[in-house]
């Protein structure tokens, strides 16, 4: 957990410098053209969201001939995509009467196919708990792609220079998987198990691809409503709000995965160890959400510049869209834990369709209005989900209500002293530095004391994880076996 945490900290730091210096140097309306390519290119790639690599990860005894039908279906996937992807650069720059959407889309064409090359060790890598070699591939590769991007539009490459970053990071990123983990890497064609690759993958497909597909959709309806302008404020305010969500729940999610896959195959309950993970998430995401949406509007103006002030309401109402996600927190986790994904497919179509049409509904009106829509979204996902949630957790109806009151009083603790010094100021967007400094430490340190005093779980967990942390970095001068075993045509790896 750690390494994986260390690893997410790297990249926060890399992706929230380079949205800094990029906000910097680009326009709304430059930032808006990447984005509606991004948007143009992701409803295809939506198709890419087999995860495939969560069937490595699930699999009891993965054998090399499932890594290679997994590496072969994924791998024509892909390069049919990029294919497809090259062809539709030229419908996206008319349909926006813009050539530098057709410019992007032909380079963002090659993501997928070098993409592909690196699922499998990956995929490996975090089934064998190996977080720290996978924290160390993000952070290169971020790193690497970071620099090109900031360099790029640093020379004058405009828009491009993020079409570009995006390929050299995924470039260095399957590069670095060859030298880390090479013993995964040998890829091979083969089709001996495509029937249940295909199933588990037309499974997730039509959980992540609607998903995706959604998102995409929303982007090309608010550029066309709104315009690229538009697009780019409200492209920026999502990845403020994805910068809180990917470096702290996304994270701990994919741990999680394989922390629940393995009590499941015990054949243990999950209900105490979903509300341990449900109070931690809630208390540690509720206050860091809260406190963005309190202090976006300074917080845009400070860090990104006049410029992107219209992000900054967006955002702020993306945030309780956050924390609304977060109370029903690792759904899709549980779903494929429990060997349920079908259903999940059912509540996902309902969902995605009628969230568009929320979305789509208050674009018409402005940004707050589309940032409204998404709202309601989280609203309709908490009851399209709650019932099931309850079931394969196996926990009661008033197993949650506990959890969400002491989250819901320790948010109040750790943001309350910003969020009364705000309104005091009258929320203005250049509110002395230094008050508003005083102000989030009290909180912080009423939120640290609180958990200390009560006794939170989220303290213990804490305490467990450094202790263990301490307990490995003694043992690690001791010699151990290779963790690398022996791979054979068709034996468990």
């Amino acid at each position: 957990m750690l390494w994986a945490l260390l690893g997410q900290a790297v990249f926060f730091i890399f992706q929230f410098g380079s949205t800094i210096i990029i906000s910097r140097l680009l326009s709304p309306r430059e930032v808006g053209i990447f984005a509606i390519a991004l948007a143009t290119t992701g409803v295809v790639t939506a198709i890419q969201s087999l995860g495939l690599g969560n069937y490595i990860i699930k699999a009891k005894n993965p054998t090399r001939s499932d890594l290679s039908t997994v590496f072969s279906v994924n791998f024509l996937i892909c390069l049919a995509l990029a294919i497809f992807i090259a062809m539709l650069a030229y419908v996206g720059g008319a349909m926006f009467a813009d050539p530098g959407v057709r410019r992007v889309l032909l380079w963002l064409a090659w993501t997928p196919l070098i993409g592909s090359l690196s699922l499998v060790p990956i995929a490996m890598l975090q089934r064998d708990g190996n977080f720290r070699a996978v924290s160390l591939l993000k952070i290169v590769s971020t790193a690497v792609g970071t620099v090109a991007t900031v360099s790029l539009a640093f020379v004058g490459f405009s828009f491009m220079s993020l079409a570009y970053g995006q390929v050299i990071a995924a470039a260095f990123n399957s590069l670095i998987v060859l030298i880390i983990a090479p013993h995964y890497a040998r890829h091979r064609l083969g089709l001996a198990n495509w029937r249940a690759v295909a199933m588990f993958g037309a499974q997730m497909l039509s959980i992540n691809g609607v998903t995706q597909v959604q998102r995409q959709m929303q982007s090309v309806a608010l550029g066309k409503l709104l315009g690229l302008s538009s697009l780019g404020l409200f492209s920026r305010a999502g990845n403020l709000y994805n910068i809180v969500y990917d470096n702290i729940y996304a994270v701990i999610a994919r741990v999680l995965l394989v922390d629940l896959v393995n009590i499941h195959r015990t054949g243990e309950p999950l209900r105490d160890r979903y509300r341990i993970i449900l109070e931690c998430l809630t208390v540690l995401l509720w206050p860091a959400f809260a406190g963005l949406a309190v202090l976006a509007g300074p917080f845009v103006e400070l860090v990104y510049g006049h410029k992107w002030v219209g992000a900054a309401l967006p955002l702020s109402i993306l945030c309780i869209n956050g924390i609304l996600w977060v109370a029903i927190a690792l759904t899709w986790e549980l779903f494929v834990v429990a060997n349920q994904v079908g259903i999940q497919a059912r509540i996902e179509f309902i969902r995605a369709t009628i969230g568009l049409t929320f979305f789509i509904a208050g674009a018409c009106f402005s940004l707050a209005g589309a940032a409204t829509g998404l709202v309601l979204e989280g609203v309709l996902a908490i009851l399209l989900y709650r019932a099931h949630i309850l079931r394969i957790t196996q926990c009661e109806p008033g197993d949650f209500w506990p959890i969400f009151l002491r989250s819901g009083l320790l948010t109040l603790l750790g943001v309350g002293p910003t969020a009364i010094t705000m309104a005091w100021l009258g929320w203005p967007l250049d509110p002395p530095l230094l008050l508003i400094a005083i102000a989030i430490a009290t909180g912080f340190a009423l939120w640290v004391l609180a958990i200390a005093v009560s006794g939170h779980p989220f303290g213990k967990e804490v305490k467990t994880l450094l202790r263990k942390r301490i307990v490995r970095s003694v043992a690690a001068g001791k010699p151990s076996p290779s963790t690398y075993p022996a791979i054979a045509p068709d034996v468990p790896l």
